[in-house]
């Protein structure tokens, strides 16, 4: 085989294989996009466990939105005090107005929480209430059972 014929498959192999790793790039999903993952099972869990009717269900839904937003905006505000608080470590004073901060909005996390459970017990009828402890210890024990580094916090 002379020099040219082979320099010639040779490019045209390059060409193929340049070809073929541009169609896996454009073709490729984007993975650097954050996929949301359906939670594990939180989701439809209270409207099946309590067996809620088309007009519990709209009623949930208000109040699982409600409790969303709600905890979304205190959980931010607890990242920004938190960090604002170890970036302050070295002052006693700033220290201390952030401990309280962190502990106030904490509390008010509690109130969120504790205000969704009462809204998900106004919406069940008396047949459904006596699966709220149940309920409640199946919510404990699966966060229970994660591992530490793994639950949410």
């Amino acid at each position: 085989m002379n020099k040219v014929k082979f320099l010639s498959i040779l490019v045209g192999l390059l060409i193929a294989l340049n070809i073929i790793i541009l169609g896996f790039l454009l073709l490729k999903k984007d993975t650097n996009r954050r996929v949301e993952r359906p939670r594990m099972g939180n989701e439809n869990m209270i409207p099946e466990q309590f067996g809620f009717d088309e007009n519990q269900l709209v009623e949930f839904e208000n109040t699982r939105e409600e409790h969303k937003e709600s905890s979304k905006a205190l959980n931010r505000q607890l990242v920004d005090v938190s960090m604002k608080y170890y970036n302050t470590l070295a002052s006693d004073t700033m220290r201390i107005a952030y401990q309280s901060e962190v502990l106030d909005i904490t509390k008010r996390i509690y109130e969120v929480n504790s205000k969704h459970f009462d809204d998900i017990r106004s919406i069940c009828n008396e047949d459904q209430l006596s699966n709220m402890e149940h309920f409640i210890s199946t919510l404990v024990n699966k966060r229970e059972r994660r591992p530490a580094h793994r639950r949410k916090k």
